[in-house]
Order: structure tokens, then sequence, then C-alpha cells
């Protein structure tokens, strides 16, 4: 594909062609965490899901409430 071909004609040019390159595994753990969330949700199981602005509380793999952390 054209955009392809210029981002890889971009990253020819840089010296140090290591430096510019997204770790694999950290998309591979998000692409799996993802992945195991959806089938959670298809296999209707009660879970929690932990983040940084509150817990994200699901029965049945349907959403019930959220809880927001104090601030």
């Amino acid at each position: 594909m054209p955009y392809q071909k210029v981002i890889l004609n971009a990253i020819n040019r840089i010296g140090n062609r290591q430096e510019y390159f997204i770790q694999s595994r950290i998309n591979q753990k998000k692409w799996l965490a993802n992945l195991q969330l959806e089938h959670m949700k298809v296999m209707k199981i009660d879970f929690q899901i932990w983040k940084p602005d509150g817990i994200e509380v699901y029965e049945k793999g349907v959403l019930v409430k959220t809880i927001k952390h104090k601030e």
C-alpha cells in the first residue's frame, strides 16, 4: 500500500531504527486483555474491572454499575 511505503521510507532514513518501534509485547498484552474481557461478556460471567477512575461491575456479562473513586 502507498502509505506503508511512506512509513517504511521514513523509518529507513532514520539512523537507529529500533527506537521507533512500539514494543510488541505491550500491544499483545492489551489485545489479550481485551479478548479475555469479550470472552467473559459472551460467557456471561460476573467480574469487575478496576480502572484509575473507578470500578466497573459486570454481572452475567452486562455492566451493572460503576463505582467512582473519591477525589
